[in-house]
């Protein structure tokens, strides 16, 4: 019988890894540094999967990482696969189960004093509340990652909590403070050249801007968004469909009728992409659920509707 635990039962190989774990001798050296390799494999496709938005099968190979890496006592990688995995939850609406990887990667971190793991997974938890509308448990979770992030002089970890406090006061609506975030953020990630960061948090304020009736200062905003868009496109970006979604409504303000009709169809498109592989509940959840997804369906929709036949 091969000892390669990826040859342990029919199926992808991820699952394979799985399902190895229960026949595995987890006490000899050799057999763990074999799943040791091979979860890192399965978190390292998982993540790249995950950036190209390729949710279904993003799922998987993360669950495969964080559950050998977890039986192997591995924190730094059950960590990092936990926050990945918790990220993509929370793209699909699942805002429970991402809860659960968030608050699970802060007890790890926190055991191997993890700084950096600690601050990405209590931002994103803070994020998560956010959607929730727990909006006073957000405000505690991102203070204490600005915190933390202060403490450990962790730039990248205080850009991010940065950028889910401006999520956060935009929900509130309390522009001021969301200006002030989402500026401090796209502060934070120009110094760490960062672009696909820095527009992300870009359209963060350029959407405060629409929503305090300044359609001129958002679409020259607006017109950096999507120069990076013209010659990058969405790669990198971790939430394109806000970004689109905020370019369309500044371009609608403007009255740029038929530019916006291209980006939003350009949106939908990569909407439908992002949902390929999803069961049924999955799929129902990530179109209702998520309001920005919700909100381009609807849009998308609607002017299909309008137009000539």
């Amino acid at each position: 019988m091969s000892n390669d635990p990826t040859q342990a039962a029919p199926g992808p190989w991820w699952d394979k890894l799985v399902v190895s774990l229960e026949l595995a001798d987890l006490d000899d050296p050799a057999t763990r540094e074999r799943l040791d390799s091979v979860a890192a494999k399965a978190n390292s496709q998982g993540v790249q999967t995950a950036a190209a938005w390729r949710w279904a099968r993003a799922l998987p190979m993360l669950t495969a990482a964080i559950e050998v890496w977890a039986r192997l006592g591995r924190g730094p990688g059950e960590v990092a696969a936990r926050n990945a995995r918790g990220s993509v939850y929370r793209r699909l609406g699942d805002y429970d189960a991402a809860a659960d990887d968030h608050r699970a990667a802060i007890g790890v971190a926190q055991e191997w004093q993890l700084s950096g793991g600690e601050i990405t997974a209590r931002a994103c938890l803070g994020a998560v509340r956010t959607e929730q509308g727990d909006f006073e448990g957000a405000a505690a979770l991102l203070d204490e990652a600005l915190l933390l992030s202060a403490q450990a002089v962790d730039n990248w970890g205080a850009g991010q909590a940065q950028h889910f406090l401006g999520l956060l006061h935009e929900a509130r609506k309390d522009w001021d403070a969301a200006l002030a975030a989402y500026g401090a953020a796209v502060e934070r990630w120009r110094a760490l050249v960062a672009h696909a960061e820095a527009i992300e948090s870009t359209a963060g304020v350029a959407r405060v801007m629409l929503a305090q009736g300044q359609a001129v200062a958002a679409y020259g905003l607006v017109e950096e968004i999507l120069q990076h868009l013209s010659e990058r496109g969405p790669a990198r970006l971790d939430e394109p469909l806000r970004v689109y979604w905020t370019a369309y409504r500044a371009l609608r303000a403007m009255r740029q009728e038929d530019l916006a009709g291209e980006l939003l169809d350009a949106a939908h498109a990569l909407l439908l992409r992002q949902a390929e592989g999803l069961d049924e509940a999955q799929q129902a959840r990530f179109f209702e659920a998520v309001p920005v997804n919700r909100a381009l369906d609807e849009a998308w929709r609607a002017a299909q509707q309008a137009e000539p036949r």
